[in-house]
């Protein structure tokens, strides 16, 4: 921070940028996010106070998130931050979600400290921010103050009464990004803000999770009609009761034909009108330049008469980049979801591919769509609680695209892999995967002779769960993957054993093993707390490593044992049944 003290306006070097990232990661599991930014302030005072343009020096503050969740005082630390951002700034990005507002038992930020914010808006170009606040008055005046400069807005907020209102008269007119997450809304709000979005829009994303009713689906079908030169596209319709096939019908005819990039998350729906499958059909079809697809349908009910995935898959034409694909729904017509091949046989520039398919009947899918996706780059998939078989897995695990660099597969609850599935997949991971995020069964994870990790893995994130039965040889297994990570050059690793009853002495081995570059751990071993490993024994072996990466490192408590947690379970499934 001195070499800082007396810089002149303009880029940071080299040297400086390393100051102030080593800085930011000093600070950061301190909970002085913020810290950073007002010390790097007020160690540039000299030329932040005098007439000269430092526009480009605030950009560079202000590349990341300011972000307060872990500032005790936080009037004072957001009256700091906030009286140091110059007039002239024209990027604004603030979460303060996990910030109190007007508590009672805990600090809060004042009035005082708001209107010293809401003065530095005025030259904003893109405002984005993310809190939590039922403060009315707050709200109001800073719905208020939004300047019409303004060409991208965020917000993510619970509106008090009359404030949605209040927005729809005060919308910048020459957006071209609005982002808006509405969390609750009174009825009728929505269609006055909806019928007040400019016309002028490239990017568009809604929240609107629990809030449409069925009138506002006409007007939302109708704004998005009439904003033509629409790219991006993304609406979260999650868990409205009113939001049914044929009220989705009109949305769905609504959509611009140049989007590039299209999200629609149709969780908990009932999707089961006879025509809406049509309507997806005809709705993608149309859209030529079409990059991004993500479709979510996880809980939704869909028609079981219809193939819905296959008439909704093979209508898109476009040659995609990025796919996510959630078919994790009820009534998913056995043998529909063989249309996902034939989709990827006709995408030969995709590079990134997600697809869940939870509790599905996957297993004669599965070759015929890893034998179709040579180009992946991105790779996540998700078999939780499926049919997926042994033979299913190791074909899979052969066709795994050689230049894949990032890989997440989840086939926990997949009752009939063997060990021996596992092992092949170990040994079929490409050489430079860099992301790996594993989630598997305990027993099958125990039962595997042999590990192996890719040699330039910078993340790993494993996790194994003994939810339904416990396993064996954990000693044998610790061992083996303890010897592959320490020859490992991590930056980030998280360790989940979910009820595995890990036990000290293996929870000190994974301790001593953890590669030197690690820079992020987060490490939860669900260990078993004993008259001979007591509390206090844990404690000494965790701490350390809590010390260092923070509460990521959990530390096992006295309580029930994973056999109790389990046979607790049974009942309560047997319950839900």
């Amino acid at each position: 921070m001195r070499r800082l003290r007396g810089k002149q306006p303009g880029a940071f070097s080299n040297g400086e940028r390393r100051l102030l990232k080593a800085f930011g990661h000093l600070a950061e599991p301190l909970g002085l996010g913020v810290f950073r930014i007002a010390a790097v302030s007020r160690a540039c005072c000299c030329f932040l106070a005098s007439d000269q343009n430092h526009d480009s020096f605030w950009r560079q503050i202000f590349e990341q998130k300011v972000c307060l969740k872990k500032i005790r005082k936080s009037d004072a630390a957001c009256k700091a931050l906030f009286a140091r951002i110059p007039l002239g700034l024209q990027s604004l990005d603030l979460l303060l979600s996990k910030v109190e507002w007007h508590s009672t038992d805990r600090e809060s930020i004042s009035e005082e400290t708001l209107k010293v914010l809401t003065t530095k808006l005025g030259n904003l170009k893109k405002f984005s921010l993310d809190m939590f606040c039922h403060d009315a008055e707050f709200q109001a005046e800073l719905v208020r103050n939004l300047p019409s400069t303004l060409e991208s807005l965020s917000l993510a907020m619970e509106m008090e009464e009359g404030v949605v209102e209040l927005m729809a008269q005060h919308l910048p007119r020459n957006l071209s990004s609005l982002a808006v997450d509405f969390h609750m809304m009174l009825e009728g709000d929505l269609s006055v803000l909806l019928k007040a979005v400019p016309t002028c829009l490239k990017h568009l994303r809604l929240g609107l999770a629990e809030v449409l009713s069925r009138q506002d689906l006409l007007h939302l079908s109708a704004m998005i009609k009439d904003n033509a030169g629409l790219e991006t596209l993304v609406l979260d319709l999650e868990n409205n009761s009113d939001c049914t096939g044929e009220a989705l019908d009109k949305v769905l005819q609504s959509l611009p034909p140049q989007l590039r990039q299209l999200e629609l998350k149709m969780t908990n729906l009932d999707l089961k009108h006879p025509g809406l499958s049509r309507a997806f059909a005809t709705g993608l079809a149309q859209l030529r330049h079409l990059q991004i697809l993500v479709l979510d349908f996880e809980e939704s009910h869909l028609d079981p008469n219809a193939r819905f995935a296959s008439e909704v898959l093979t209508a898109v034409q476009s040659e995609l980049s990025e796919c996510s694909l959630n078919f994790a729904a009820y009534h998913v017509a056995p043998g529909s979801l063989a249309s996902i091949a034939d989709m990827l046989s006709r995408q030969p520039c995709l590079h990134r591919l997600h697809l869940d398919l939870r509790a599905q009947e996957v297993n004669e899918s599965v070759p015929d769509i890893a034998r179709r996706w040579p180009n992946i780059k991105d790779l996540s998939l998700s078999f939780f609680n499926s049919d997926l078989s042994g033979p299913a897995m190791d074909v899979l695990s052969a066709a795994l695209p050689r230049n894949l660099k990032s890989f997440k597969l989840n086939i926990d609850g997949c009752s009939a892999l063997a060990p021996k599935n596992i092992e092949t997949l170990f040994r079929n991971l490409p050489k430079g995967l860099a992301h790996l995020d594993l989630e598997l069964e305990w027993k099958t994870a125990c039962g595997a002779q042999e590990i192996q990790f890719p040699p330039l893995l910078k993340t790993l994130c494993f996790r194994c769960s003994a939810l339904y039965e416990p396993g064996s040889n954990e000693a044998r297994f610790v061992q083996a993957f303890c010897g592959e990570i320490q020859s490992l050059k991590l930056q980030s690793l998280k360790l989940g054993f979910e009820m595995c009853d890990i036990s000290l002495e293996s929870a000190a081995k994974l301790a001593k093993s953890l590669p030197t570059s690690l820079r992020k751990l987060e490490m939860d071993v669900d260990g078993v707390v004993t008259a001979a490993d007591t509390t206090q024994r844990w404690e000494e072996t965790l701490r350390p490593l809590q010390l260092r990466f923070g509460k990521g490192v959990r530390i096992p408590q006295e309580g029930s044992s994973s056999d109790a947690k389990r046979v607790n379970l049974s009942s309560l499934f047997a319950l839900l049944h």
